[in-house]
């Protein structure tokens, strides 16, 4: 243990995970807490069986949290399963006042492109992130922004023009946009997460903003 330089507990959730409070905990025993560890995490867990990880983490100067957000509030819960946003927030809240590095890691894919732009404003602004991670999702394909058909493309490149000016670092996404489109995943885009809507009794149909165009196409189309 005591030769490692770098650690890197990575997914599923290393916060729920035995073998993540040992190694903390032999590290901290053994007095090697200056080594480098990057953990990911969706910012549910801050106790696991009776242990307090903020203060596991606290021993560690050069650990760094990477907190994956990919949207927040109501919107986080429904692109991503399970969230439990006020929790999230709660957890952040502490790991901050804690003293603890952390940065965002935002997926951009067709679920929470649409509101990107405050998302990136909240987490900078409320929540007091400065570094955030943009990583674009290209499978499953009909997830990539690229499906996203034309008529929407107007109100998308709005919201990723407002982004820049929040962030610059969003250069990528937008540049990936621009140059790719293939609306013809466009409808098992549909398909796919309208069955996830009425399987998990979710609701990202009903925070999408082109919520009323698409019901009002599917009429128009049954008449």
């Amino acid at each position: 243990f005591k030769s490692l330089k770098m650690i890197v507990f990575a997914g599923g959730e290393p916060t729920m995970s035995d073998e993540h409070v040992y190694v903390l905990q032999h590290l901290i025993d053994i007095g090697h807490t200056q080594v480098h560890m990057k953990i990911s995490t969706n910012g549910h867990v801050v106790e696991f069986k009776n242990h307090n990880l903020i203060e596991l983490w606290k021993h560690f100067p050069n650990l760094s949290l990477q907190l994956s957000i990919d949207a927040i509030g109501q919107r986080a819960e429904a692109v991503r399963s399970g969230t439990d946003w006020t929790l999230v927030e709660h957890n952040i809240q502490l790991v901050r006042q804690a003293g603890i590095k952390h940065h965002a890691n935002v997926t951009v894919s067709a679920l929470n492109i649409w509101w990107m732009d405050e998302t990136v404003e909240y987490l900078k602004s409320q929540l007091k992130i400065h570094r955030v991670l943009y990583n674009l999702l290209y499978n499953p394909d009909i997830l990539s922004i690229k499906v996203i058909p034309r008529k929407y493309r107007a109100m998308v490149d709005k919201v990723l023009s407002k982004c820049l000016e929040i962030d610059p670092s969003i250069a990528q996404i937008k540049t990936y946009f621009d140059q790719h489109q293939d609306d013809a995943l466009w409808q098992s885009f549909l398909i796919y997460n309208l069955m996830l809507d009425i399987t998990r009794k979710e609701k990202l149909f009903e925070n999408l903003p082109i919520k009323k165009d698409l019901i009002d196409t599917w009429v128009r189309k049954q008449i």
